[in-house]
């Protein structure tokens, strides 16, 4: 039997939540994440969120008040 789009489409989502969920859960960042993934930081943020996924390590980025407390 052949695949509908519907179903393609919606077989993508899942494997995509589970490969997200996978990265999740080896306690990484998401910076490390995407870079593990080939993509950019805002679109694997994008992907988190629209999937509803809880990203257990947050760590703050480098953002020029971030910096300043560093030195």
């Amino acid at each position: 039997m052949i695949e509908t789009m519907t179903e393609l489409k919606l077989r993508h989502r899942a494997e995509v939540k589970l490969l997200l969920l996978s990265q999740a859960n080896q306690m990484i960042t998401q910076t490390e994440a995407a870079r593990n993934l080939g993509m950019t930081l805002s679109g694997l943020n994008n992907l988190v969120c629209r999937l509803n996924i809880h990203w257990p390590v947050k760590m703050p980025g480098r953002h020029k008040s971030n910096v300043e407390q560093l030195k």
